[in-house]
């Protein structure tokens, strides 16, 4: 499902947009890896690397090299405010403009001290504007346990603070009873333990609540209950967890539904076709071994595919086909 971004968001995107120029401009002098780069076009995975690279040289560069790594994490943090306000929306923007206010860095001092931070921070603390991905879960939810006996929905969302804006935005339909699943807690943080992520998928299967929302926690390697939908908050730009996740939904002789909702104009397309694009090709590649089996061909049979998949993190997954 494509949503369209709201015009509040797109303008204030677009002060991002001029102070990652500044902060890229300003990277030109410390390396030529950032000779292309542009606000337009821009990866944060790209700028990481670069990143790591000078971190490398820090000992051969001394002081010059400690300015340009500061630099870089600030454009890594506005790249991020950026995915957060056109992909998750003004309530996840405003979050981490509140983190950004406390962080004690030189590059968050850095986005503090650009001349359009004050404008952009603003628009994104005092936006009363459409919430259109929350409008549209909350649609897809409705029509969907209303026309659907028992109907059991998982939610996939890559933050969780984008999961509890979600409980308590969704918690509040008629119809509706929504929990959280996520991962353990790590360091200071909160998390579930495991007894409590089997009593929460004991109580889903159960029924006792209808909407699971998830991070990537829930998407292999548990006994999750059978869905009669799968909802992807935001696409992920990975083939195998995009399978994993539609791999919740359809078991169990039961009907299945998956759906995906793409802000217009953000990373979100992007991502899309990347998992569909690596889909394909996987696919591709399997069936081109199953042909070699059939015919007989030497080796065939000693021979594995190894499926690349690189996720949102830079993090690379391996997938082994073997005949």
């Amino acid at each position: 499902a494509i949503v369209d971004m709201p015009d509040d968001v797109k303008r204030t995107a677009r002060k991002i947009d001029y102070m990652l120029d500044d902060f890229l401009s300003e990277l030109k002098k410390y390396t030529k890896q950032a000779a292309h780069l542009s606000s337009r076009k821009l990866s944060k995975k790209v700028l990481i690397d670069i990143q790591r690279r000078m971190q490398g040289n820090l000992k051969s560069r001394g002081g010059t090299m400690y300015t340009a790594i500061s630099v870089v994490s600030a454009a890594i943090k506005l790249a991020h405010l950026k995915d957060m306000l056109t992909s998750q929306g003004v309530e996840a923007a405003g979050r981490y403009i509140k983190k950004i206010e406390t962080d004690r860095s030189k590059s968050a001092a850095r986005i503090r001290n650009s001349e359009m931070y004050p404008r952009v921070r603003r628009e994104i603390l005092g936006s009363t504007g459409r919430k259109p991905k929350l409008e549209m879960t909350k649609k897809i939810l409705r029509e969907h346990l209303d026309s659907t006996t028992d109907g059991r929905v998982m939610i996939f969302a890559e933050y969780r603070d984008t999961i509890d804006f979600l409980i308590s935005e969704i918690g509040t339909m008629e119809g509706v009873k929504a929990k959280r699943f996520i991962g353990q807690a790590k360091g200071t943080g909160s998390g579930m333990s495991q007894e409590e992520q089997k009593k929460t998928l004991d109580e889903f299967g159960e029924g006792k609540f209808n909407v699971l929302i998830s991070t990537s926690i829930g998407e292999e390697g548990i006994d999750i209950p059978s869905t009669t939908l799968v909802l992807f908050y935001e696409p992920v730009p990975s083939a195998i967890r995009y399978i994993q996740r539609r791999g919740r939904t359809a078991r169990d002789g039961m009907p299945g539904n998956v759906m995906i909702l793409i802000m217009r104009g953000s990373r979100d397309e992007a991502y899309y076709w990347s998992s569909i694009n690596k889909e394909k090709k996987m696919y591709s590649q399997i069936y081109k071994l199953k042909k070699e089996l059939e015919a007989g061909m030497p080796r065939a049979t000693e021979r594995k595919i190894m499926i690349v998949d690189t996720d949102r993190k830079g993090q690379t997954k391996l997938d082994s086909f073997a005949g």
